[in-house]
């Protein structure tokens, strides 16, 4: 039996989700183009195979958003990261849902840049650690719905 748990234990440790860096490239676009818009690094060429999950840490920077107003539509039902950060990102993004409700998930911390227009329908801060911030740098955060 012991065996069988140890053998259980270090395939489930093989087999976990590692956390991610997610940067996005190639200004406006939808949150579930992953093949277009979800680079391994910043301003790269070489995209994740999904979306972020609740563990991976999603950024926004220099290289994201090449035109003004570039927009990220939020167009899935739920959409979660660990940590979100905006620094560095230029040309005043959009970060907005197209058309149904769209709830984020945020399991870390959240950082905005000056310039960014922010329009999510719910917005749910979920960790539980210590230490986490929510940093807006003049940005407002615009939800019909924000949880703490």
């Amino acid at each position: 039996m012991k065996k069988l748990l140890l053998i259980f234990s270090l395939l489930l440790l093989i087999f976990s989700t590692k956390a991610s860096n997610y940067y996005w490239v190639g200004g406006t676009g939808n949150w579930s183009d992953h093949t277009h818009h979800w680079a391994t690094t910043s301003g790269g060429l070489v995209f994740h195979i999904q979306i972020p999950s609740p563990a991976d840490n999603v950024f926004f920077d220099l290289h994201s958003f090449p035109t003004a107003n570039d927009t990220v539509f939020a167009d899935s039902t739920f959409i979660y990261c660990k940590n979100m950060d905006w620094t560095g990102s230029l040309n005043n993004p959009v970060f907005t849902y197209p058309a149904n409700t769209v709830t984020l998930k945020i399991y870390g911390s959240l950082t905005l840049c000056t310039g960014l227009t922010w329009h999510m329908s719910s917005i749910y801060f979920e960790s539980t650690a210590l230490g986490n911030t929510i940093k807006t740098n003049g940005s407002t955060l615009h939800s019909n719905n924000a949880s703490l």
